[in-house]
């Protein structure tokens, strides 16, 4: 299916990720001749060659193009340079790709460069020669940062059809349409939240606030029935997971056993009997199974198990102690741990707030305490020094939640790093921006976990838009702490 514009642009790819064996096995389907040791000539020197590289053909742009690729890895800036000294003699295929990969190289690579608005230019630049949507996404996201909303839509215009279709693109070409102030523009952006606000999801909860849509009540609670406790109670599969659970089988087999367990309760879509079963393990204290099967049910909804509020003595007690919302802690608890209380992570964080033994130990030091690795395991030892140390990083980042959020995910430096240094920044555009997946994608559940416990504590109408607020500059305050 592929033709040979397709092979081109993929050999543009791995050249520009210097990726040469693999390059020249897609050359080769080309009938394009490069020489694998010219290639690691280039790559030992690519200023060298660079200096004076021919361009005649589409041999010498494709050595041109792992030059500039290899150079922008080394010295960005020298490849920048490079490259405008050569866009009046370069074809324009190949300008527009070089702009790519000056474009590529920093947005990918942001730990280590940061953040800069070149990389908006350099991707218009390079406008005319075809995205993948890994670079339609790069782009974007720069576009989000910078609020160059033209250049966001011009990147969502990039995306495959699949990829616009995503709500997350949704919201930024909603939120990127707003710019246009014209009266076909606000019906588009308003079809477009309101569509979206129907869903009470992190994208679902900004476009109310969008629409000014208050978020004042839960989905209708639905309690199940005797008849759906019954079929539970009758289905094999549910059988199975409850007696690894009640034999204290290894959590790979209980949990493996009960996922397949609502799976087919939701392929018959009987949520009556999942949110039967989400009570029935509720009860038994099996809370991220509980809150694994509320999720899932597609007419018939339970908030109130979807967002579980155990330990809710301690952890309240501890929240207002350090002058915490509740809420949002609970909002980071369901996140990290999903209320087990031995759980561990691959990096040795444990407990109900995955506290690492290095935190716990600081915390216990400004505490005038001593401290055991087993304390990890402790309830109430975790919450109190989860709840002191989420306090802490909130009180070093401005009193800013996203930016703690942040931090109390990937390390206080680097959420101060991430901050805007010319202007304050909105929390969405600061929270989409993150370069962390993980954490880009902890910030928003994390918050949209706080909006939903803000209701169920009875906090009133809810605001996500509201409980994000908005990122400032970084203040010259040193961080203090592991």
């Amino acid at each position: 299916l592929m033709t040979d514009d397709d092979r081109v642009q993929r050999l543009k790819t791995l050249l520009r990720a210097g990726q040469t064996g693999r390059a020249l096995s897609v050359a080769s389907r080309l009938n394009l001749p490069l020489d694998s040791s010219k290639l690691s000539s280039i790559g030992a020197s690519p200023a060298f060659y660079l200096a004076d590289a021919p361009t005649v053909n589409l041999q010498d742009q494709m050595y041109y193009i792992y030059a500039l690729g290899r150079l922008a890895a080394e010295n960005p800036d020298a490849a920048n340079d490079q490259l405008t000294r050569d866009k009046d003699r370069l074809p324009v295929a190949t300008l527009q790709y070089g702009y790519r990969i000056l474009a590529m190289n920093y947005a990918t690579n942001i730990t280590k460069y940061g953040f800069d608005q070149r990389v908006v230019t350099w991707f218009d630049r390079s406008l005319g020669t075809a995205f993948s949507d890994e670079e339609a996404d790069a782009y974007a996201r720069s576009a989000i940062r910078f609020g160059q909303w033209n250049s966001l839509l011009r990147a969502l215009d990039a995306m495959s059809i699949e990829k616009q279709n995503e709500r997350i693109w949704r919201y930024w070409f909603a939120r990127a349409t707003e710019s246009r102030d014209d009266a076909q523009a606000k019906q588009v952006v308003r079809t477009f939240y309101t569509a979206l606000a129907a869903e009470d999801d992190y994208y679902g909860l900004l476009a109310r606030d969008r629409l000014g849509i208050a978020f004042n009540q839960l989905k209708p609670t639905y309690l199940p029935s005797s008849a759906d406790y019954q079929r539970m109670k009758n289905d094999v599969n549910f059988q199975r997971a409850f007696t690894l659970r009640n034999i204290n089988a290894d959590a790979e087999y209980s949990n493996r056993e009960w996922n397949w367990a609502v799976r087919q309760a939701y392929l018959k879509q009987d949520d009556g009997m999942i949110l039967a079963a989400a009570e029935q393990a509720n009860q038994m204290s099996w809370y991220d199974r509980a809150i694994y099967a509320a999720e899932r049910t597609v007419n018939l909804h339970n908030d109130k198990l979807r967002y579980l509020t155990p330990f809710r003595d301690l952890t309240e007690r501890y929240s207002l102690q350090v002058g915490l919302d509740p809420a949002w802690v609970y909002g980071l608890i369901r996140q990290e741990s999903r209320f087990v209380i031995k759980a561990k992570s691959n990096v040795g964080a444990g407990g109900l707030m995955q506290v690492m033994p290095s935190t716990a130990r600081w915390v216990a030091n400004r505490m005038g305490e001593t401290f055991q690795q087993s304390q990890l395991s402790d309830m109430e030892t975790n919450i109190r020094y989860g709840t002191f140390y989420l306090n802490h990083i909130y009180g070093q980042l401005g009193n800013q939640p996203v930016l703690a959020t942040a931090g109390y995910n990937a390390g206080p430096l680097r959420a101060k790093r991430w901050q805007p240094t010319n202007a304050p920044l909105a929390a969405d555009q600061y929270a989409e921006t993150i370069p962390f997946l993980e954490t880009r994608d902890y910030v928003k559940q994390v918050m949209t976990n706080a909006v939903h416990y803000g209701l169920i504590f009875n906090q009133g109408s809810q605001s996500l838009k509201k409980r994000m607020g908005t990122i400032p500059m970084p203040t010259s305050e040193v961080i203090v702490g592991p």
